[in-house]
């Protein structure tokens, strides 16, 4: 995987070829080349609990591979995790901070995100409008309205509206921005 992760142009040649997936590849970032180490990590503890298991010490051998797999699961998670997220997410969530202290309502708009609750660090929001699309679409809104989706190749209600325009877009995700009047 860190060795692809040098060679973009050809996960993105063998990936999806959907706007989403290739706005999702993307994303800038950094690899330094220390993320072998898992794999490393790993092709050692096998080659050992098998040498071992060839030896007829089991008990070593069992110790070895369980071991060596608890710390290449924490390797793997601390060399990985915020690279994959940022490659799925980070745009999104990047977009949902923006919001922070902003008198905006914000929407995923045609998938389900946790990001507008938890990123944009509101209140819990106590108007019930906020849950009809319709309203936050086409209706008298009370403040402007942020709306968030991942980029399709298909034009969506939101590319039609005349009082939504689009603000931008970023790995995947295109963002739009509905006024209040």
């Amino acid at each position: 995987m860190p060795i692809l992760a040098h060679r973009m142009d050809l996960v993105k040649s063998m990936a999806d070829q959907d706007p989403f997936t290739q706005g999702n590849l993307d994303a800038k970032i950094d690899w330094t080349g220390w993320e072998v180490v898992p794999g490393i990590w790993l092709l050692i503890a096998l080659t050992l609990a098998i040498l071992w298991y060839n030896r007829r010490e089991p008990a070593q051998a069992s110790v070895t591979l369980f071991g060596g797999m608890a710390v290449f699961i924490t390797l793997t998670l601390w060399f990985f995790i915020g690279r994959i997220e940022g490659i799925s997410q980070a745009a999104a969530m990047r977009f949902f901070e923006r919001a922070q202290g902003q008198n905006v309502y914000v929407r995923a708009y045609g998938y389900h995100s946790y990001g507008p609750f938890f990123y944009t660090q509101k209140p819990p929001v106590t108007n019930p409008n906020y849950y009809n699309d319709e309203w936050l679409l086409r209706g008298k809104i009370d403040k402007d309205v942020w709306f968030i989706r991942k980029a399709s190749e298909q034009p969506t209600l939101l590319d039609s509206l005349p009082d939504v325009r689009k603000t931008g877009e970023e790995n995947g995700f295109v963002f739009y921005q509905r006024s209040a009047r």
